[in-house]
């Protein structure tokens, strides 16, 4: 009731009175409330920034539809257009079930990605995190095959560092198309080779157990792991 008050009888403050809040939520640690007021502010270039710096604190918390939402609602009011975030979003779209923002997200990563100007934490090449993304996820359940497989081997050939969380993501990108044409022995490999790096300790929570629950799956069908009984 305030708010609209304020807004019927003052709005020029409104905007910066709502970056205020912003802040103050953002030095308290409720990112979520921060990125929701800059985005009420029209602060669509500060709410982009924070959704960058912030992805990890959204998906460790399991709010990955919150962190898709506010990415829909700052691209909808015209924020800008930032190919590490559009990757994020096309992940967050992943983990909360909406397969269908996939691949708009990923084409929008597409129309701006520059490997020599974007830079992604945990990833040596940008176009190898976007082609993994794709690969894994970008496509509907009856149009896989040859171009997912083509995506993952690119994403593969681009990701070379096995100290980055990249390298193993790449490689299970890769895994996923080769078991969808029941290629299981080469997905064991490729796993097998991702899990022994050091950087799967660095992965976040989820892709940590979505990897190794593809490897386990693989290992189940080459008949190197025996189920539980």
């Amino acid at each position: 009731m305030l708010r609209r008050e304020l807004g019927a009888t003052r709005p020029d403050p409104v905007p910066a009175l709502l970056g205020r809040a912003a802040d103050w939520y953002a030095r308290e640690g409720r990112t979520d409330e921060a990125v929701r007021h800059l985005i009420a502010a029209g602060d669509l270039v500060g709410a982009t920034d924070l959704l960058r710096s912030s992805e990890t604190w959204f998906f460790e918390r399991g709010a990955a539809a919150a962190y898709l939402q506010f990415g829909e609602d700052a691209a909808s009011a015209g924020g800008p257009a930032d190919a590490e975030v559009c990757v994020m979003l096309a992940y967050a779209a992943v983990l909360s079930g909406r397969f269908d923002r996939v691949r708009h997200w990923c084409d929008a990563a597409e129309a701006v990605v520059d490997d020599g100007a974007v830079s992604i934490d945990g990833w040596l090449s940008a176009r190898a995190c976007l082609l993994t993304m794709r690969a894994a996820y970008g496509h509907e359940e009856g149009d896989l095959g040859a171009t997912a497989l083509a995506e993952g081997r690119g994403a593969v050939q681009l990701e070379t560092d096995p100290e980055r969380p990249g390298y193993v993501l790449a490689h299970a990108a890769l895994a996923s198309t080769l078991v969808r044409s029941e290629q299981y022995a080469d997905a064991v490999a490729l796993l097998a080779d991702a899990w022994r790096r050091p950087s799967p300790a660095l992965l976040p929570t989820s892709a940590l157990l979505q990897t190794a629950g593809l490897l386990a799956l693989n290992l189940l069908h080459v008949g190197e792991l025996e189920p539980a009984r």
